[in-house]
């Protein structure tokens, strides 16, 4: 009888959801004040007059102003002197420092519009101004190992206006033992 019951049930279901699915199509074609509207193809899936804005493009996400900057920059090369340093052992609350050099190895000024680190225990600052060609610029980093025990790998995306892309990616690791008792 339970199973006569759900079947039921079922058989109603499945009527109710034809009966909407042919009153919907009966209809389609056709606008709020009964005039046809153009069908939906497989070249256009969104056609209708219904709805104007189903067939418009949406607009396309608004990028931060640093990296419109950045792109919009003419471009140049910059080579660092190293992109990781290893820190080695340090211990559980160690503030360590490095300091990345690079030369602006293009023709046009190199300008730096961010520097991010992956966490907020890494801390990067840079060379503000516009370094021009053949001069040197810096990007410091500060990594607190409070509580990051263990190998530790952080990384530091330098937004700029890099020939061949906006971004650098530079990396910090090292090994966080934890501190004596």
């Amino acid at each position: 009888m339970k199973n006569f019951a759900i079947a039921l049930v079922s058989l109603v279901f499945v009527i109710g959801m034809a009966a909407c699915n042919s009153e919907a199509g009966a209809g389609a074609d056709k606008s709020a004040n009964g005039e046809p509207t153009a069908a939906a193809t497989a070249d256009n899936p969104t056609a209708t007059t219904d709805n104007p804005a189903a067939t418009a493009t949406p607009p396309a996400p608004k990028k931060p102003g640093w990296q419109e900057k950045a792109e919009a920059m003419a471009k140049t090369n910059a080579t660092f002197e190293t992109e990781e340093h290893d820190f080695g052992k340090v211990t559980d609350g160690d503030i360590v420092r490095h300091t990345f050099t690079f030369t602006n190895t293009g023709d046009n000024p190199l300008v730096i519009q961010r520097a991010k680190a992956s966490c907020g225990c890494t801390v990067p600052q840079w060379t503000k101004e516009p370094v021009a060609p053949g001069e040197k610029g810096e990007i410091n980093v500060e990594f607190n190992s409070k509580g990051k025990v263990g190998m530790q790998t952080k990384t530091i995306t330098v937004t700029a206006n890099f020939d061949g892309g906006i971004n650098k990616v530079l990396r910090i690791k090292g090994e966080v033992a934890p501190a004596a008792n």
